[in-house]
């Protein structure tokens, strides 16, 4: 049986919890559109991105969600990070405006705050 020290539990924690993440964030864009879990199944076929990535690149999703949708892709990114945010039970500031990647940056660091 291999020992894990202090750091390797951590470091598996914290991987988890990315991963927890990544599983409500995809929750939350199914929840934001309609046809959500087509189009990711869509974007995952014909794009760079899948879905256990989103979190890790929120800047590719945004992208090629905008090349599928247009305009209206951005509608979206913000119904996406509101869900996120009510899905975690954060406080979303709509003054601030940011980026979808900064915005889903932001979230993944105060939940793995939340969760220490």
């Amino acid at each position: 049986m291999t020992q894990v020290g202090e750091e390797g539990l951590a470091s598996f924690d914290e991987d988890e919890k990315r991963r927890r993440f990544n599983r409500i964030l995809i929750e939350s864009i199914c929840s934001s559109m309609e046809f959500g879990e087509a189009v990711l199944r869509f974007l995952e076929l014909t794009g760079p991105i899948k879905r256990d990535e989103i979190a890790n690149k929120p800047e590719v999703f945004a992208s090629e969600l905008e090349s599928l949708l247009g305009d209206g892709a951005r509608i979206i990114l913000e119904r996406i990070v509101k869900n996120i945010y009510l899905n975690l039970n954060l406080e979303y500031e709509e003054t601030a405006k940011k980026s979808f990647p900064e915005s889903i940056r932001d979230a993944l660091k105060k939940y793995l705050e939340k969760t220490e």
